[in-house]
This record gives structure tokens, C-alpha cells and sequence, in this order.
């Protein structure tokens, strides 16, 4: 079963999911074991990616707590994306590998990852190998429903953020990454919105907003805040040894409270282009 705090968070996730979770039934489809997942009909490979693309995550269960292991069962959706991280990363928070606060002990607000690449990573995943002494709890927010609440309190705030372009940087030795594009990205199609942008985190100087557009920005940006913010749209969970969590980075932000003691993660990006391949090819209907 689900650790009692990831079903408490999946049953009352309005939230993170196209419809709700109502029963301990409804949440079991967010779960996919190891062994489902090596069906070779890929019957468990359809459901894992069935259930992030309907409710933005899913766990795998009875994972051996390794990076090897975490990484064979996350190559059975599609192969890994590589970037300046490698393809898998395995980090406490005893040292500083990479200059991101992922590899602090401190507390991490809702945020989307990798807002610095043209294109954001689809997928991520999380997969604590030694839990922490005490906290270190992982938000999800869904990105989505925010967007609809902002929309609706906030229709030209969405419309500014839907249309204007602000640019994100990651700068460490050796790297320096850097994307201008909006926080909210739609289908040209359709119109329906497809990807939220957020992180304060990598946010760069805003060189995209003429002077006379600044206040409105950070009212803007303030207002859309306070809607991320709103504890009845955060969803909490405990990580633990043997269940990897994916989610989708379009759609779903995620953050941490801080911790005590040291905790040990491992962990990937999946790229969209794989991802939606694989969600294609099991005949799922990508929203």
C-alpha cells in the first residue's frame, strides 16, 4: 500500500488530477510495482505513464535501493535524458556537486525544474535512498489547477504571463545555461494550456521587461505567488527507501521542507520527445 501520508495527500488531490481520487482504489493506480513493471506485454509501463499523464504522478513500488536499480526501472518508460547532471544523479546534502539548493538540507518552495533549457525536462524523478532523520517532507503542486485559479481571480495577470517572456539562467563552472520564454506555454492549435514555467530559484535579471512594465510584473508575479502558495493547493508526502516518484514537470511543481540529519537521493529527467514516444506507441492519449 501507499505510505500513509502519500494516500492521505492522492485522496484529497483535487488537485493533482484531470478526476478525483475519491477511494484507496482510485489511489492504487498511481502505484506501480517492479514486477508490473518487467511485464513484457507492458501492461505496467502503460499504467505507470497512464497515471502521469492523467494526475501529473505515480510511484513505483519495490525498488531495490540503488541508483542501478532506480535507473532499470525508470529506462522501462523510455530512456533516460541526459544533461550537465549525467543522466542519473545520486546527492546528500553533505556537499555542493552542482550549485542548486537541491543539494542543501533547506527548506524548497513549489517550483517547476530545468526552466533554463529550451525545453524543460518532462519527467522527473525522485527516489530516496536513506531517509532523513527528521522532515524533509516533498510538495506537490498542481500547476494546472493554479493556473485555472490564477486565471480566474487574475485574468490579466495570466493573459501578461501567457504573453510576455522572462528568462531563467543556470551558472555554475563550465556551464551557463540560460531560456527566455513565458510561464505559461499553450498548444498553437488548441490554445489549451500545456506547460507552466516557474522557478524562482533560476529566475535571471528580468532584461525582458521594459521599465515601464516592472510594477505590473511583480504584481503579477506576486499575485500568481500567493495562488502557488494557498496550503489548500500543497500536498504533502513523505519519500520513502524502495518507491520512486515521477512527475510530470509540466504540469506538477514540487519543493521540500527542510531536514535534519542527512538524507540520500537518486534520480533522472525524462525528455518530453521520449516520454510522449513511448505514451504513443501504448496507443495513451496525451491531454
Amino acid at each position: 500500500m501507499l505510505h500513509s501520508v502519500c494516500l492521505r495527500s492522492a485522496l484529497r488531490v483535487r488537485a493533482i488530477a484531470t478526476a478525483s481520487l475519491t477511494t484507496a482504489r482510485d489511489a492504487l493506480i498511481l502505484q506501480v510495482s517492479l514486477g508490473e513493471l518487467n511485464d513484457t506485454e507492458k501492461n505496467g509501463v502503460k499504467k505507470l505513464i497512464a497515471a502521469i499523464i492523467k494526475y501529473g504522478f505515480a510511484f513505483i513500488s519495490e525498488v531495490p535501493t540503488t541508483e542501478e536499480a532506480t535507473r532499470l526501472a525508470v529506462e522501462k518508460i523510455c530512456p533516460i535524458k541526459r544533461n550537465f547532471f549525467g543522466e542519473m544523479w545520486t546527492f546528500g546534502n553533505t556537499g555542493m556537486d552542482h550549485f542548486d539548493t537541491a543539494y542543501t538540507s533547506e527548506f524548497i518552495g513549489a517550483h517547476t525544474d530545468t526552466t533554463y533549457f529550451s525545453q524543460a525536462c518532462r519527467v522527473q524523478v525522485f527516489h530516496c535512498l536513506e531517509a532523513a532523520c527528521e522532515g524533509g517532507e516533498n510538495l506537490l503542486v498542481d500547476g494546472f489547477n493554479v493556473a485555472q485559479q490564477f486565471k480566474d481571480k487574475h485574468p490579466e495577470g495570466y493573459t501578461f504571463f501567457s504573453s510576455k517572456s522572462f528568462p531563467s539562467e543556470y551558472i555554475e563552472a563550465g556551464q551557463h545555461h540560460s531560456c527566455l520564454d513565458t510561464i505559461f506555454r499553450h498548444n498553437p492549435e488548441t490554445g489549451g494550456l500545456t506547460q507552466i514555467r516557474y522557478n524562482i530559484y533560476d529566475r535571471a535579471p528580468l532584461s525582458s521587461i521594459p521599465q515601464e512594465k516592472m510594477q505590473e510584473f511583480y504584481l503579477h508575479f506576486m499575485n500568481l505567488t500567493k495562488v502557488i502558495r494557498n496550503p489548500k493547493n500543497e500536498h504533502w508526502l513523505k519519500l520513502e527507501p524502495g518507491k520512486v516518484l515521477l512527475i510530470d514537470n509540466w504540469r506538477v511543481m514540487h519543493g521540500r521542507k527542510s531536514f535534519t540529519g542527512s538524507r540520500k537521493m537518486t534520480g533522472c529527467y525524462l525528455g518530453n520527445d521520449e516520454f510522449t514516444s513511448s505514451a504513443r506507441v501504448l496507443d495513451l492519449q496525451l491531454q
